[in-house]
């Protein structure tokens, strides 16, 4: 898998192959390509199919196996190309796992609050049950442009809409790609009945807090 930001569009073709995750969610792809990479001195191809959805390359088990890559976890370092090179744990941005980004350029207008339309990419290769939510966190896009908490299934990828509030008297133009929020997984408590419009449901976080409407301001 390669991450569509690191992959010139010009050469993407089209492919028959379809993407899915754990879960059996399908992942949209835009083709596939030939990209040539190289780790210290070695250098070689990897043809792999490109998506909007995912941050990082990921080679899966048939490329090291035809480059004869061997993954030393006792001593943190792998061997490609018959020179070994050390691995190192991720620091600062390194931990999430998802999150939400523009999907496309959007006027947020003066004092208003819109669904931003957003796009939801994945790093993380742990499953996630297809039952499963995933809520933002209370943040800021840019400033002056607020988040809400929003609940999102792990079912949806695009067009996934996050509340959000200007608080400026004038637009702000978040652009396509822009980190909205990182998403957090939470668990569902309540439902809300077609006859009491007034129920509001709530999700709560991991670990018990943050209790909200799903697609409703907070503001």
């Amino acid at each position: 898998m390669l991450p569509a930001v690191l992959v010139d569009r010009s050469y993407i073709t089209r492919t028959s192959q379809t993407l899915k995750a754990a879960n059996g969610t399908t992942i949209p792809i835009l083709g596939e390509v030939a990209m040539p990479i190289r780790v210290g001195q070695f250098e070689t191809t990897v043809n792999g199919l490109v998506s909007e959805h995912v941050s990082e390359i990921m080679l899966g088990i048939d490329w090291l196996t035809t480059n004869g890559a061997i993954w030393d976890f006792d001593k943190s370092q792998i061997c490609i190309g018959g020179r070994s090179y050390r691995l190192f744990a991720r620091t600062g941005d390194g931990h999430w796992c998802r999150r939400a980004s523009v999907q496309e350029d959007t006027i947020v207008p003066p004092r208003s609050e819109i669904d931003l339309m957003t796009r939801v990419i994945d790093r993380s290769s742990k499953e996630s049950a297809a039952d499963m939510y995933w809520g933002t966190e209370l943040t800021t896009v840019v400033p002056g442009v607020h988040v809400s908490m929003t609940l999102i299934s792990t079912e949806r990828l695009c067009d996934v809409p996050v509340r959000v509030v200007n608080i400026l008297s004038e637009p702000v133009l978040p652009i396509a790609g822009t980190t909205v929020a990182e998403l957090q997984p939470v668990t569902v408590i309540g439902s809300v009945a077609a006859d009491s419009p007034s129920t509001k449901p709530e999700m709560e976080t991991a670990n018990g807090a943050n209790q909200v409407p799903e697609f409703t301001s907070s503001f």
